[in-house]
């Protein structure tokens, strides 16, 4: 994975933790963003106007049906529109998004802003820069 972040979650074991589960709020445990190209290849840091994006998310706990779907929003912070999304429905803990250029071929190099969701609330936003590839040599 190229970028991890991993937050605190509260641990417990029996019937216990599984109630308190049911009734906290929704929260991110760890998010990772890989990249690969229209090929399907992996590519490192940094990411390019090629990589389609797909975002790893493990939640704290499955969401109720009525918090709503996971989203993951990439908006290019230049021109303030969504260059991406993507949703689904969460069934269980872990899922993943990918995040393609809609209506291009390509990113449009520069800053985006990644906003990940379950419904309108809001789990964690990431900047991210998208380059030019690096020259062949």
């Amino acid at each position: 994975m190229l970028f991890v972040l991993s937050a605190a979650a509260a641990c417990g074991k029996g019937g216990a933790s599984q109630e308190l589960a049911a009734i906290s709020p929704i929260s991110l445990q760890s998010l990772a963003i890989d990249s690969g190209d229209a090929h399907g290849s992996v590519r490192t840091r940094p990411f390019t106007v090629q990589d389609n994006l797909t975002v790893d998310v493990v939640l704290n706990a499955v969401p109720p049906e009525s918090a709503g779907q996971l989203q993951a929003r990439f908006i290019n912070l230049a021109t303030g529109q969504v260059a991406s999304s993507a949703s689904e429905v969460v069934t269980t803990k872990e899922a993943r998004l990918t995040l393609a250029p809609t209506g291009a071929r390509e990113w449009e190099p520069g800053r985006y802003l990644l906003e990940v969701s379950v419904g309108d609330t809001l789990l964690t936003t990431r900047d991210i820069d998208i380059n030019e590839p690096a020259p062949a040599h």
